[in-house]
């Protein structure tokens, strides 16, 4: 683990601008369905200077902010709108890693307090049981799965977690952890009020340093 869970409320300096300019994007289908909704192009395809502004932001909260400029990274940011499925299923999120990542990123744009995240510790000895993840695939995919048989394996797959930590869903509140750390959302929004987040994935990050590996030296 590098990165430690950090939650930082008033993220933008001009919070309802970013919000006004994000409800005039153009939102697609996902390409890769590891979570429902749509999503918009990656930022740095259509603005790349608020790219540069947010990504050096985000990467201040663990470096001095003069020395950003010589760490080498990559990172996909994009902004993404959910609503739920039919009212038969159930609205959790599925618990998992973005373990392709080094650190991860959820910035809360719109949403009720518990359309939040929550983060998650394995219960049993050695790996998870990863094979019912194929019934989030399949019904984010777009395949039709009945809610009974979607709930059953949901409810089964969670079951083999343990909560340690939850974080309510605050309009231009930040939360970066460790991409190695189990999660979920909590919620999908509202057809009448989607949940609207921004989403960053740091692919790779070249460092000196990094907090968790630091603290463990004393």
């Amino acid at each position: 683990m590098y990165f430690p869970i950090t939650v930082i409320d008033n993220f933008y300096n001009d919070f309802n601008k970013i919000l006004k300019y994000v409800n005039t994007l153009e939102f697609y289908e996902k390409t890769q369905h590891t979570m429902p909704g749509l999503q918009t192009e990656d930022l740095k395809n259509f603005n790349i200077n608020l790219y540069k502004e947010v990504i050096s932001k985000v990467l201040a909260t663990y470096y001095n902010r003069f020395t950003i400029e010589n760490i080498n990274f990559e990172c996909r940011t994009s902004f993404e709108k959910m609503i739920p499925y039919g009212e038969n299923y159930n609205k959790e999120g599925w618990i998992h890693s973005d373990d392709t990542n080094k650190l991860s990123g959820i910035l809360y744009l719109q949403g009720d307090a518990d359309d939040g995240t929550s983060f998650y510790k394995n219960k049993n000895v050695g790996m998870f049981d990863k094979e019912k993840l194929k019934y989030k695939h399949a019904l984010y995919g777009g395949e039709s799965i009945s809610p009974d048989l979607y709930n059953e394996n949901l409810q089964n797959h969670n079951s083999q977690f343990e909560q340690i930590l939850n974080i309510t869903c605050i309009p231009n509140r930040l939360v970066l952890f460790d991409s190695s750390m189990l999660h979920r959302s909590n919620g999908l929004g509202k057809i009448e009020k989607p949940r609207i987040i921004q989403t960053f994935f740091f692919g790779s990050i070249l460092a000196d340093s990094f907090p968790i590996p630091e603290i463990k030296r004393y």
